[in-house]
This record gives structure tokens, sequence and C-alpha cells, in this order.
């Protein structure tokens, strides 16, 4: 308990960084460092997921908000349950941005996960060699940074 109570600690030690450096973004610690569950000799990685503020998750199209980058969630017949595709629409206007994403045979232009990990490799390359380890990009050694984005209204199937 006394090592969880120390990761929140840090949770919001960190917000409040974000918020000092004009950032607004939640982080939250996880994994077996936070859980209590490994012992000093494994070594184990430390993992925190950031939740940017400043991204709108959109069900619809008329929850676009203007100034917030937003992105509409979007299913397909592949989409696996509780997974989602993301559009990304401009922040002036409610038309969808066309660059840094893939384009689907349907049109519609979607965030690539790939590509997006290769943009996070290039900001960090200026402060060393950045690991990538599933959808964690990282510039710290023995750290999974991986990024998150909040949806606001709740999701009808998890609602059961």
């Amino acid at each position: 308990m006394e090592r969880r109570q120390s990761y929140l600690w840090m949770e919001c030690m960190e917000m409040i960084g974000s918020k000092l450096d004009g950032k607004d973004f939640k982080c939250f610690h996880f994994g077996c460092k936070t859980e209590g569950t490994t012992i000093p000799r494994l070594q184990s990685d430390f993992d925190m997921l950031t939740s940017h503020n400043k991204v709108n998750v959109m069900r619809v199209l008329g929850d676009w908000l203007t100034v917030l980058i937003n992105v509409l969630m979007l299913r397909d017949d592949i989409t696996t349950p509780q997974q989602y595709l993301l559009q990304v629409f401009r922040t002036d206007t409610p038309e969808p941005v066309t660059n840094l994403f893939v384009r689907k045979d349907s049109g519609g232009i979607l965030v690539s996960a790939e590509r997006w990990k290769q943009r996070l490799e290039h900001i960090m390359q200026d402060q060393g060699e950045a690991t990538k380890n599933g959808p964690s990009v990282s510039d710290i050694a023995k750290w999974d940074l991986v990024q998150a984005f909040h949806v606001q209204k709740p999701l009808p199937e998890i609602q059961h």
C-alpha cells in the first residue's frame, strides 16, 4: 500500500508539473511496481499511461469542439470488440485532417498507430534513442510510456 501511495503521489506531481509547463495531461502509473507484485532483483520496468486533455474523442461528428484536437471513433467489420479506428478533424472546422495518417479504401483518413509511434520516435530523437515496446515509445530506459485519449461519454458496449 505504501508503494501504491508513492505512485499516486508521483502521478499528482507529474500532472502539476505538466500544467506548469503549459501542457495538460493526466498520467497513471500501472503494472507490477505499483501493484506490489515484483521484487527488487527482477529489475522490472516502469509503466505509465498519459492521457492528453486537449483531445476531444467524439462518438458522433456532432460532438466536435472548436480549439481542441478532435478525433472521431469509427468501427468497421474487422475492428475487434472495444477497439476503434480514429479519424482526426481540424481544430477550426469539422473537416478531416489529411497529414500523418492513413487513408482507407472507403476514403476515410485514420490515425495510423505505426506512424504515430514513428512521429513520437522522431520527436524524442533529440533526447536520445527511443525504445518501442508494443504500444509504448519511450526515451527513458526501463520506462514504458503509452499515450491514450480519454473518451468523455460512456460507451454502450461497456455499460452492461
